[in-house]
């Protein structure tokens, strides 16, 4: 149904309308979220603008429209509600629509998942090698914050060809934007008050959680809890225009407290790391001298739990966190508590102690594969770990023979060798010494593998294009090596995780063919 004396066509044909509504409609959607009408009705800004609707001399046009599936004047059940007005000093948009969406109205039951997957096919293309297929990179999402999807323009920086340091670029170039829109946009809004009945300070809540998001994604903590509580302040001024202000405040608590918690593992787990730090059940000497991350994630975790007390993943952050700062179980509430039996081993098998300092292979990074092979032939079970970062490399280390290794990164080539998800050990050409294959894309956006040739003196060289492996870019987190047609030279079969897979014949020359069809 419509409201005022206009026609949709009066809207049409202002351009500078058209796009200050589609960039304000996924903001609103966000906050909003899913509602029914009887919330609507009854939330203060519904109230407003119900109420300011007819006294609002100056409006050019007002749309409003509604769908459910039930009763709508009851206004029972879910539903699907806009508001649209057209003034001649702003325009509103509001909209909740009745899909799950993520960031401030993500759900604790991990909905999320379906929600980056609607958004991101709503922000990428649709065709070509960028679109990521429904499902794929359900892994990326569970570990990452739920309302950081990787911008758009990425798509416009990503690599064409075969640049293995192209993807680092595009990555560093696209979330570099993305901050400065985000901290542009926070400029234009964070002067503003509520009480100056600015619709668009409602946006502030999501805009202050996506800064503090790109800040975690660059491994700026401190920033990131700093962006993030002033979310959660700001949201705390308009919940009562917000109808699942509630659920959003839930889904900032948690995520407030899960930054803060990783706050702390940065400042103790890696900058002052010892050989008990972070290995659960925590000992004494594993506990943390800066407590500052622990105790705001308690704090935070909390107040979460007050509210939705049945979440055993907060409940288990909560635990730890206490552990981390010697308080467990004591000062665990006796409700959350999980008890010390929980931690404890029916077999006594002893406790294994963390020597990758002494040993000099505790090097900081994005945990991807690792290999323990002895690449030298000199009878000791050599390192060589991938790196899942793309701007960081592959490291291989040294076994001296005496319990310590050495950095050969550099003098093997492998520091040109961008990270990769996995990585797995063959002799492709059965010269005794073992080769590397490196896959890359898995959990991410496509990127091209790598076939590196031991040359017998501690080196490596990339041969994928001679031998033929290079077939373009792929999400690729497996491999297995094995003689498939008993010819003596070892084929591989490559698994990608948005596409066929590919099995390519070693024709026993250092090159392969593609024998998938």
């Amino acid at each position: 149904m419509t409201g005022g004396s206009k026609s949709s066509t009066t809207m049409n044909r202002d351009p500078s309308l058209i796009r200050r509504r589609n960039q304000s409609t996924f903001l609103w959607s966000g906050l909003l979220g899913r509602v029914t009408l009887r919330q609507w009705k009854n939330s203060r800004i519904g109230r407003l603008i119900s109420g300011g609707l007819a006294s609002n001399r100056d409006s050019s046009a007002c749309y409003v429209y509604v769908s459910s599936p039930r009763n709508r004047s009851s206004g029972t059940g879910e539903v699907k509600l806009g508001v649209m007005i057209l003034s001649k000093r702003f325009v509103v948009v509001l909209l909740a629509a009745s899909v799950v969406c993520p960031g401030l109205c993500g759900r604790p039951d991990g909905a999320h998942n379906v929600a980056y997957a609607q958004k991101e096919k709503r922000r990428l293309p649709q065709t070509g090698w960028f679109q990521k297929p429904a499902g794929a990179g359900d892994y990326e999402v569970a570990i990452a914050f739920p309302d950081l999807e990787h911008p758009p323009e990425l798509a416009d920086y990503w690599p064409t060809d075969r640049d293995l340091n192209g993807p680092c670029a595009a990555l560093k170039r696209a979330y570099g934007d993305a901050s400065k829109q985000a901290s542009t946009a926070l400029s234009s809004l964070e002067a503003r008050k509520l009480s100056d009945m600015d619709p668009e300070i409602l946006q502030l809540p999501q805009l202050y959680e996506r800064a503090g998001n790109l800040a975690a994604y660059n491994g700026d903590m401190e920033t990131a809890v700093a962006r993030l509580e002033a979310a959660y302040r700001s949201l705390n001024q308009i919940m009562d225009f917000l109808p699942n202000g509630p659920e959003a405040k839930l889904h900032l608590e948690e995520e407030i407290g899960v930054s803060y918690m990783r706050l702390g593992e940065l400042q103790n787990c890696r900058a002052n790391h010892n050989a008990q730090m972070c290995i659960i059940p925590l000992s004494i000497q594993g506990q943390h001298k800066l407590t500052l991350g622990s105790e705001k994630a308690i704090e935070y975790f909390n107040k979460y739990l007050a509210g939705n007390p049945n979440n055993l993943e907060v409940r288990w952050l909560l635990n730890i966190a206490y552990m981390t700062l010697g308080k467990y179980p004591a000062d665990v509430p006796a409700r959350f508590l999980i008890p010390p039996a929980a931690f404890q081993s029916k077999e006594d098998i002893g406790r294994f102690t963390d020597v990758a300092m002494p040993a000099g292979i505790d090097a900081v990074g994005e945990a991807g594969g690792v290999i323990m092979d002895d690449f030298d032939n000199d009878g000791f079970l050599d390192v060589i770990i991938s790196n899942a970062d793309p701007c960081d490399t592959l490291h291989y280390y040294h076994n001296n023979g005496d319990g310590s290794f050495s950095d050969w990164t550099a003098k093997s080539g492998l520091a040109a060798q961008p990270g990769a998800l996995n990585i797995i050990q063959t002799d492709y050409n059965n010269d005794g010494w073992l080769d590397l294959f490196v896959m890359r894309g898995g959990w991410d956006l496509p990127m091209h593998n790598s076939l590196l040739r031991n040359n017998g003196d501690g080196t490596f060289t990339d041969v994928t294009a001679p031998s033929g492996l290079d077939s373009g870019a792929f999400r690729t987190h497996s491999a297995a090596w094995a003689d498939f047609d008993n010819d003596g030279f070892l084929d591989v079969f490559i698994g990608h995780e948005d596409g066929p897979s590919q099995l390519f014949r070693n024709k026993g020359d250092g090159t392969f063919e593609d024998v998938s069809g």
